[in-house]
């Protein structure tokens, strides 16, 4: 027995878990460090920015510029910017899990002739850059009349073909047993999807519902194609709050911190139905 002891082998020194570890956590900082300095510029004020170099030693943290960013003291409608953004997001993530869920259905469910080569076709326009649609969209959403109205911002975005695929190849883990089965108790097509494949895919529809709501948040160029000043999403209007020489830089930050509140919960809530949601639906079983 004293032999088997003796000769144990001992258990490596886990170095290359321990420089992992330092790797990851260097990382961390480095993400961090422009958020603690935005977060921290926010609870100054403006006056101290007004020369060359912060002068707020002496100046004590408060909340002071969120109330005037939020009041509308700052000169911009902030608050509305705010509500614009909340509006055309969940607008664009209900409408497009809906709209998107229900064309990868048709694609992984149906039979129809033609299906896998306009799915194909599909797939090939993924490939086209964003920017090359700029013009030919703002073109029809002018001659549409649509311009400065919240329809501008969320009909052109329905129709994601990244969406359309990642649903389609989760609703793969699905057993087709389940919609043989309701359709001998007399379900259609409509009823089959809603009843029983949608409850099935609840982790890639918050993962697409996900990705939508982020995409629409932080969209910066096409708000501020197609609207006006008071009618921007936040993320458009954070350039509107800079002053004269630049100056303001405590309330654009301030701004830049209630716009990433939103993200940040958003993030924490559908991280868990994010993982699961990409893994199945590449295949991949945990």
């Amino acid at each position: 027995m004293n032999n088997i002891v003796k000769h144990k082998k001992k258990k490596p020194f886990p170095i290359g878990q321990i420089i992992l570890v330092l790797i990851l956590i260097g990382v961390c900082v480095v993400w961090l460090i422009p958020i603690w300095s935005m977060i921290e510029t926010s609870l100054h004020t403006d006056d101290a920015f007004k020369f060359y170099g912060p002068d707020y030693v002496d100046e004590a943290l408060s909340f002071k510029t969120y109330e005037s960013v939020l009041s509308g003291a700052s000169g911009q409608p902030v608050a509305r910017w705010f509500f614009n953004s909340l509006t055309v997001a969940t607008l664009s993530t209900v409408l497009t899990v809906l709209i998107d869920s229900l064309a990868a259905f048709g694609y992984a469910r149906l039979k129809f002739k033609g299906r896998d080569f306009i799915f194909g076709a599909l797939m090939v326009t993924m490939m086209i850059p964003g920017v090359i649609n700029l013009i030919p969209q703002y073109t029809i959403v002018s001659s549409l009349n649509m311009k400065n109205t919240i329809w501008a911002l969320v009909l052109p975005g329905l129709a994601g073909v990244g969406n359309i695929f990642l649903i389609r190849q989760f609703m793969y883990s699905v057993p087709q047993d389940l919609d043989n089965a309701a359709a001998i108790d007399g379900s259609g097509k409509i009823r089959t999807y809603f009843q029983i494949i949608l409850p099935q895919i609840v982790p890639v529809l918050v993962t697409v519902a996900m990705f939508t709501f982020l995409g629409s948040w932080n969209d910066l160029l096409w708000p501020s194609l197609v609207m006006s000043d008071e009618n921007l999403t936040l993320t458009a209007g954070l350039e509107k709050l800079k002053g004269e020489y630049d100056r303001e830089k405590a309330s654009i930050m301030a701004a830049a911190t209630i716009s990433a509140v939103p993200v940040l919960g958003i993030y924490l809530f559908s991280q868990k139905f994010l993982i699961q949601g990409i893994s199945m639906s590449s295949g991949i079983k945990e």
